[in-house]
């Protein structure tokens, strides 16, 4: 697991207690779906005797008794629970912190099979390491170049800047001291692209960092202008952007423009909308009709669909851990629909997905390892009702499994 199981205790603990912050149970229901329902029972027989009652009749928030959330476990299951909770009798008031621990053991019980891979030594909330990956670096001479693991050092050099492979798997754009005054560089155009299966880092020539998904490709200036910074991205990519409130950065997706001064947010233009999702700082998101200001926590769709002539922008305020969970060690979809789930799994697992127009418009909640192997996903996909076949690399819906 991706945390030991004496720290899962202490959150349950602090959780039920009412005392767990909003990142802990976050952790806490990404970490215990690598557990079955008996070790998740186990560790609340071995937390009762240190639950703190006084914590627990002081919580505010209303949710169902321990003593119930027992009983629930117990009717759905054929063993026992060890240690009866002695100190819970009658009609005693006492509750769990938050509802969402009794929701969390209602959907393990009736869920699909689920995985049991851990993340090896990784934390659950960490970045996925890129050192290992490739992409394709695109000069302005029209020059293609992989860069992979065997990349060290300088890789090209364009005007005044130079391009170096960094071991962790990140292409710095390091910009040199000018020595003339006619410095091509600001003419110059580089693309940066990632295949299926494949994520990268690279920091701009202001030292903005940016982090690209599968499949995914960016195209940027060598030397950006002094009144705007301007990207084009196609695919996913999350953006931490360098302060500079003089010239504000910008990046173009199809027919909308989403404007920062010193920002993190993500950006995902795989479907026939934009998302921005702003984690930090200031964002404007404007297409040809509307623009729109978000605040932390929002997200701004803007639809490219023909049929959409209003050309509204929408808001909604989202859990910006699910639109980052791409990059992380632990990927989690949360009420997912299953085509958009496996749209994603084809792209991190270099998959063609066929046929998926007959898949049925429901959702999924899984979380996965990013490293889980090809193998169980397709499991967890058969598990939920879906009929395939396999051709190599290609995953052919709606026809029976060879």
């Amino acid at each position: 697991m991706t945390h030991p199981s004496e720290y899962i205790k202490e959150l349950l603990k602090k959780h039920i207690e009412g005392r767990a912050s909003a990142a802990e149970i976050e952790t806490l229901l990404a970490e215990l779906d690598l557990y079955d329902k008996e070790a998740i029972k186990q560790m609340i027989d071995e937390i009762d005797p240190e639950i703190n009652l006084e914590n627990v009749r002081n919580s505010k928030l209303k949710a169902p008794s321990f003593k119930k959330l027992r009983e629930h476990i117990n009717r759905n299951s054929s063993s026992k629970i060890k240690t009866p909770v002695k100190r819970i009798i009658g009609n005693a008031a006492i509750y769990i912190g938050g509802s969402l621990l009794f929701l969390a053991f209602l959907w393990f019980i009736g869920r699909p099979p689920k995985l049991q891979y851990s993340c090896g030594d990784l934390r659950g909330n960490s970045e996925i390491p890129t050192g290992s990956y490739t992409c394709k670096l695109l000069l302005n001479s029209r020059c293609s170049i992989l860069i992979d693991s065997a990349y060290k050092g300088l890789v090209a050099k364009q005007g005044n800047t130079e391009i170096i492979k960094l071991q962790s798997g990140v292409l710095l754009y390091k910009r040199l001291p000018s020595g003339s005054a006619n410095d091509t560089s600001k003419w110059m155009f580089n693309t940066v692209t990632t295949s299926a299966g494949d994520q990268y880092q690279v920091i701009l020539p202001d030292g903005t960092k940016v982090r690209l998904n599968a499949a995914t490709s960016i195209r940027f200036p060598v030397v950006f202008s002094d009144t705007e910074r301007v990207v084009m991205l196609e695919g996913e990519a999350f953006f931490e952007v360098a302060t500079d409130r003089k010239t504000p950065f910008c990046v173009k997706v199809r027919n909308s423009q989403i404007r920062a001064f010193g920002t993190c947010f993500n950006v995902n233009a795989y479907s026939k909308n934009t998302i921005a999702t702003l984690i930090c700082g200031d964002l404007e998101v404007k297409n040809n009709r509307d623009s729109v200001r978000l605040i932390s926590g929002q997200e701004a769709i803007v639809s490219h669909e023909p049929s959409n002539s209003a050309g509204r922008i929408s808001v909604n305020v989202v859990d910006t851990t699910k639109a980052v969970s791409w990059k992380k060690v632990m990927r989690i979809y949360k009420d997912i629909p299953l085509k958009d789930f496996i749209s994603d799994i084809g792209r991190w697992y270099n998959l063609e997905m066929l046929n998926t127009g007959c898949v049925p418009d429901s959702v999924i909640s899984v979380t996965l390892c990013y490293d889980t192997p090809v193998e169980e996903i397709l499991k967890l996909l058969r598990a939920n009702g879906l009929h395939f076949k396999q051709e190599g690399r290609k995953i052919i819906f709606c026809t029976q499994s060879e």
